[in-house]
Order: structure tokens, then C-alpha cells, then sequence
């Protein structure tokens, strides 16, 4: 079933199954998605506002050009929506979102847009984060693996915890005090 330029108000779907759904250019509005399983759908270029989205699952499901604002988006698996080697995002971009849990694996989030977002608890791996937005952001529990935060800009964010050894940071953008604990993994005391 195809869905084009929808609005969709306070839905409220629990611990179900949906297949072949295909919506584009959509809004969803205040609607809440709980636990439920995604099978060959498509979610392209819609805006999700304040949404709540907690566990769901994809399989072969894809996500294209979506914008999210004054979201709440727990445990998502960000890669199990993106197809390999793609050049469109599932996103285009978050405000003002709460983002606890998500994982970012292996994504190429270029110029990616979170400013003001709460990251608690989120896990970015192999990420190409070039010139990403996480002003104002909490990273509190974020965890940064093998990824490219070269020119991004963290300027207000707080409770970050980045290892220059095991992510490229140069030319990235910080504020202090939080910038001190770039030095925390070198295990270094500074007075």
C-alpha cells in the first residue's frame, strides 16, 4: 500500500507487523510507534514531529531523506535502514530530538545536522561525521569508535567523552571546559 503527501495524526501502533508499506512526502504528527517490525516498507522524505519511536524492528526496510523534530527516538539501529554503499541518508536531519540508544554503524553522515539533540547513550562506529553539527548536544554515555569528527563542530556539547587516538578530530571544533576531556583517555592529570 502506498502512502504520498499524507498527514497522520497521533497514531497509535504497539507491537505489530507492517509489510510492503511505502510512504513518501508524509507527516506524522504526535503518533507513537512502539516495538512494532517493519518489513519492506519505505519511509522517503517525510517529517516525523514530535514523534515517539522505542524498538522497532526493520528488515528490508529503507529510509530516505527524512527530517525529525521534537522527536523522541529510542534503540534504533540507524544502519539496518540504510542500504550498503548508498549515498542518501535515512535522515536528513534531527531538532531539538531526543536520541537515546541509537546506533550509527559504518554511516556517512557528512554535514549531518544534530544540533541541540540529547545523544544519551548512543553508539557511532566507522562514521564518516565530517563537519557534523553537535552543538549544544548531550553526548552523556555516547560512545565515538573509529570515526571521522574532522571539522565537526561540538561547541556547547557536553558530557563527551572522544578518544583522539581512536577518532580523527582534527580541525574539529570544541568549547571549553569540556574540551579537557579529549585528555581523559591519555590518562594524563592536568592542575
Amino acid at each position: 500500500m502506498e502512502y504520498d503527501n499524507r498527514q497522520f495524526e497521533k497514531l497509535n501502533l504497539e507491537s505489530q507487523k507492517f509489510s510492503e508499506l511505502i510512504f513518501t512526502d508524509c507527516e506524522f504528527f504526535r503518533c507513537e510507534f512502539f516495538e512494532n517490525v517493519f518489513e519492506n516498507c519505505l519511509f522517503k522524505n517525510c517529517v516525523f514531529r514530535s514523534c515517539i519511536i522505542v524498538n522497532n524492528g526493520f528488515n528490508h526496510t529503507e529510509a530516505a531523506g527524512n527530517r525529525f523534530e521534537n522527536c523522541t527516538i529510542i534503540g534504533m539501529n540507524w544502519d539496518k535502514v540504510t542500504k550498503p554503499h548508498t549515498i542518501f541518508m535515512p535522515f536528513e536531519k534531527f531538532e531539538n530530538c531526543i536520541l537515546k540508544y541509537n546506533v550509527f554503524y559504518k554511516l556517512k553522515l557528512k554535514k549531518i545536522n544534530l544540533r541541540g539533540c540529547d545523544l544519551h547513550g548512543s553508539f557511532f562506529e566507522d562514521c564518516d561525521l565530517t563537519e557534523a553539527d553537535f552543538r549544544d548536544c548531550n553526548l552523556e554515555e555516547a560512545v565515538f569508535v573509529n570515526d571521522n569528527l574532522m571539522k565537526a563542530d561540538l561547541r556547547g556539547a557536553k558530557n563527551y567523552v572522544i578518544s583522539p587516538e581512536s577518532n580523527r578530530v582534527r580541525k574539529a571544533k570544541f568549547s571549553f571546559p569540556e574540551v579537557m576531556s579529549l585528555l581523559k583517555c591519555l590518562e594524563i592529570e592536568v592542575e
